[in-house]
């Protein structure tokens, strides 16, 4: 019977730990997913480069230079970025202004400026940093 009893122990332990592990890395996604959006607003908020200037109505618009983020104009693109949060351990970050993907991609008669990829790239280490950390505090425990 000692057998079964520390069986039962060993897996109600188990169950704990996973409880422990899977909301810390469900923090360290969420965590993550903001930062990626704030670093994507802080882009474009913060980066004017000099590129050619042209009239969209009655505003004058200055492009960024080909590879920068873009430059804001009136804030719809930083305005539509956005987290989702899909469950405890998945999140999209996206932006929503219907012209970002020719943005961040560019087109054939645009260069890119991109403003998500080099966001998530300067989170894709601190992500891994935070997950192994969430992992770490729970086996602690």
């Amino acid at each position: 019977m000692t057998s079964v009893t520390g069986l039962a122990a060993v897996l109600k332990n188990l169950e704990a730990l996973h409880s422990r592990a899977e909301a810390g890395a469900g923090k360290a996604v969420r965590t993550t997913a903001q930062m990626i959006r704030s670093e994507a607003i802080r882009s474009i908020k913060s980066h004017q480069s000099s590129g050619n200037a042209y009239k969209r109505g009655n505003v004058t618009h200055t492009a960024s230079a080909p590879g920068n983020p873009p430059n804001q104009d009136r804030g719809h693109l930083a305005r539509n970025i956005r987290v989702e949060l899909h469950d405890d351990l998945t999140a999209t970050v996206g932006s929503y202004a219907t012209y970002s993907e020719s943005l961040e991609f560019g087109t054939r008669k645009m260069a890119a400026r991109p403003f998500m990829t080099p966001a998530v790239e300067g989170q894709r280490e601190k992500h891994r940093q935070r997950m192994v950390g969430a992992i770490w505090r729970a086996v602690k425990k």
